[in-house]
């Protein structure tokens, strides 16, 4: 449960299978032979930090530096004591205090954590006041969301716990959240079983509040849990808390997934006295339900004309952009892209609303795989896809690695290979977020690569790619596999994906 600070481990003197981890850290070096496990606490160290499970039974502490040596070779010769001892003077309790408060005001936990488990080690931890400990508990819960950082959450915690420190309304809260999946792309059941015991912990000491209700109906919705949705529902009802706009939005989405209409036909009938039925979250999740369900269209359809106030008599919320990319969305699935290229081009000019990249990324994919048409439809839905990204450009919405994807994989089904290239290099060269549409200024664009310049960028890109990985860049657009693979044959080869001549 507690992550570590990076490590080197490096073979030193041969005292039978001697080993030596080493940590610098703001340039000193610490050093302890002290023993590998706290037996007060079962908490145990390890050597390997890029593989241990930060669990309480597994490493806390690596910035130490100790020589573990076989039965036969267990002292150390009296250079190294002395070194040790010299080191541990450097860090007694007022320095190791002092450097914990200085990383604190980073409010940065990677950077906090390794002097905080350096504390506990040596069980400094004590002298900490609640007031610090509130304050790592938040920093913590700011970070990202990670394992790493729900594990030393949970550390914290159960030190509190130890001190007797009672946790706050909030505090619950946020680690209801964290517990709850957050840090995992798909929830899973013990997410909400271990959400639902900290619930009950908490109404030990506090009456629930509806954020707190609304963070487990949503868990309980995306595990398509309806029953336990509902069944908090009711219970948030009747401790006499009113459900807001989000809960009923969560509690109609999860009813979409399991393609219960009825249940929204009523809970929308239900809405139509509570202030709820203003709220535009409500009536798109009422509309994502319509849209999955067999005959859903017509309602849905009613739905959106009523947002968009050709409905007079209906009391309905103004549409969003979510609102549009709902239904855009289910008349590209149903192959109406025509209709919906032209409510795209009304959407900013006469409804005066911003279009999302989940919009634009529905299009590209609408047009991924349609190399079966003729010759004709291929350049007119070439030139449907030129136009999307120039909208795209202009309204200076930000591309992800899935409108890469998506786009760039279009273009190559129908044929437009140096299209394709140009493309990827464009995105590539805007990874790092700075996608802002044509330029403003008066000088003239500059003059599109060459054939034999732009394979050239595009191999650089693609070599690239292959060899640097940097996933933890904000807003980095990159490319999956499938896609790398594809570009990187057709320019090996020469041949586009049907054997023919690629034209480069």
């Amino acid at each position: 449960m507690f992550p570590e600070p990076k490590a080197k481990v490096s073979k030193t003197e041969e005292f039978g299978f001697a080993w030596q981890i080493k940590i610098s850290l703001k340039g000193n070096v610490l050093e302890s032979c002290d023993p590998f496990f706290d037996n007060a606490k079962n908490r145990a160290y390890s050597a390997d930090a890029t593989t241990s499970h930060e669990g309480r039974s597994t490493p806390r502490l690596h910035f130490i530096e100790c020589l573990k040596s076989t039965p036969n070779s267990t002292k150390t010769s009296p250079p190294i004591q002395q070194q040790q001892q010299q080191q541990r003077q450097q860090w007694s309790k007022p320095a190791a205090l002092s450097e914990l408060y200085r990383a604190m005001a980073t409010q940065d936990i990677d950077l906090i954590w390794p002097f905080y488990t350096y504390l506990y080690h040596y069980h400094y931890h004590k002298h900490l006041s609640d007031h610090t400990y509130r304050q790592l508990f938040n920093f913590a819960a700011n970070g990202k969301a990670t394992q790493r950082n729900l594990n030393r959450l949970l550390a914290l915690v159960e030190d509190m716990k130890e001190r007797a420190m009672q946790l706050r309304m909030e505090e619950y809260h946020r680690l209801i959240h964290w517990v709850g999946g957050y840090t995992v792309p798909q929830k899973r059941s013990h997410h909400l079983t271990e959400a639902l015991a900290l619930f009950d912990e908490m109404q030990q000491y506090y009456t629930p509040s509806r954020v707190v209700y609304n963070t487990l109906i949503h868990i309980a919705s995306q595990l398509a849990d309806v029953r336990t949705a509902q069944r908090l529902y009711h219970d948030m009802i009747a401790h006499d808390i009113q459900p807001d706009g989000y809960t009923y939005a969560i509690l109609l989405s999860s009813m979409g997934q399991m393609g219960d209409r009825e249940g929204i036909d009523r809970m929308m009938a239900e809405l139509n006295d509570h202030d709820a039925i203003g709220d535009t979250a409500v009536w798109n999740a009422a509309m994502a339900g319509y849209a999955t369900q067999f005959n859903g269209r017509e309602k849905m359809e009613d739905m959106f004309d009523a947002m968009l106030g050709k409905h007079e008599m209906v009391r309905a919320p103004e549409a969003d952009a979510e609102t549009f990319r709902i239904y855009l969305q289910m008349m590209l699935k149903e192959g109406d892209r025509a209709k919906a290229l032209a409510l795209l081009k009304d959407m900013h000019t006469t409804y005066h609303i911003q279009p999302n990249l989940a919009i634009y990324n529905a299009f590209f994919e609408s047009y991924v795989g349609g190399n079966g048409e003729d010759t004709n439809d291929a350049t007119v839905r070439l030139d449907e896809l030129r136009w999307l990204y120039e909208h795209m450009r202009i309204n200076r919405v930000r591309p992800n690695s899935e409108t890469m994807h998506r786009l760039v994989s279009a273009l190559l089904d129908y044929g437009d290979i140096k299209g394709a290239l140009r493309t990827f290099v464009q995105l590539s060269k805007n990874e790092a977020g700075s996608f802002s549409g044509p330029s403003s200024s008066s000088e003239d664009p500059p003059p599109p690569a060459a054939p034999e310049q732009l394979q050239g960028l595009a191999v650089r890109i693609l070599t690239k790619r292959r060899h640097v990985l940097e996933p933890t860049q904000p807003g980095a657009i990159e490319p999956n596999q499938e896609l790398l693979d594809r570009l990187t044959n057709i320019i090996s080869t020469g041949k586009d994906d049907s054997g023919g001549d690629a034209g480069l």
